[in-house]
């Protein structure tokens, strides 16, 4: 008769296996990775789309969904892409699925804010100035479909703010954010930021494979690199490790998804 304890050692050491070795669901996220970035938005969409209808992906797909929607802003496709994100959202506690979520309801967020400030254009054109609060949007056509909440359901951030030089203009400007988003909320200089801004993120080297740490070195814009160690699900520098194997480690920044190839981490370079 098998003792209970060693029944448990085994599926304990399974399970370790398990999130070390690259299977088939790794390779196909490594493919579609390595795919996805190298041709246009167009081609980019179609591979992730692929992949999610394969089911090749397992565990993985919300990593393909979250980049089929990326790959539909770049291409202008809002509403498609805001139903990629969408399909992303998960109460699942996995580190794949709960940063996929984040990601999720980052952009959802600010695609939800250009409905909002669409609608704040629609009352400007026929009263010359914003309003003094979101509310009265609500008494506009259509108002019933507009988001008054980020998705954290958080009541939007909305002031008036004057010009420096002509404070006696009144609710000429105004200030509409996320409260969990802040200054990164608008939609269109974020994607323009993402565009034209990096922050190099390199995997410095391995602690240990059981359980999964990482040592990352980040670099952002005009600052000195910072290193930090990572755990599953845990962040450094808002860089998250969601998933780890022996070929290599799955991050995100909240915004985006990062793979570091173990096989180019800095220590085996030999670099300083």
């Amino acid at each position: 008769m098998r003792r209970p304890y060693v029944t448990i050692a085994l599926t304990l050491w399974a399970a370790a296996l398990f999130r070390v070795c690259a299977g088939p669901r790794e390779d196909a996220l490594l493919s579609l990775w390595t795919r996805q970035g190298q041709g246009q938005a167009r081609d980019a969409i179609a591979l992730c789309q692929a992949a999610i209808d394969s089911g090749a992906l397992g565990g993985y797909a919300p990593v393909a969904r979250t980049l089929l929607g990326r790959h539909l802003l770049r291409d202008g496709r809002h509403t498609e892409a805001a139903a990629a994100y969408a399909a992303a959202l998960s109460a699942e506690t996995d580190p794949v699925s709960r940063a996929a979520d984040t990601q999720a309801r980052r952009w959802l967020t600010r695609l939800d804010r250009e409905m909002v400030v669409a609608a704040l254009r629609r009352w400007y054109a026929v009263n010359v100035a914003y309003p003094p609060s979101l509310d009265v949007l609500q008494t506009m056509t259509n108002a019933a479909a507009l988001p008054m909440k980020d998705r954290w359901g958080q009541p939007w951030d909305y002031e008036l703010t004057s010009f420096r030089t002509l404070p006696a203009l009144k609710a000429q400007r105004y200030r509409l954010e996320s409260r969990t988003l802040d200054r990164s909320s608008s939609l269109a200089t974020v994607l323009r930021t993402v565009e034209s801004t990096n922050t190099p993120v390199r995997l410095w080297r391995v602690v240990t494979q059981q359980p999964p740490a990482i040592e990352i070195e980040v670099t952002p814009p005009d600052d000195k690199p910072r290193r930090g160690t990572l755990t599953l699900g845990s962040s450094v520098e808002g860089i998250r490790l969601a998933a780890f194997n022996e070929r290599y480690a799955l991050c995100s920044d909240g915004d985006n998804w990062l793979l570091l190839l173990l096989s180019e981490a800095a220590s085996k370079r030999g670099r300083p």
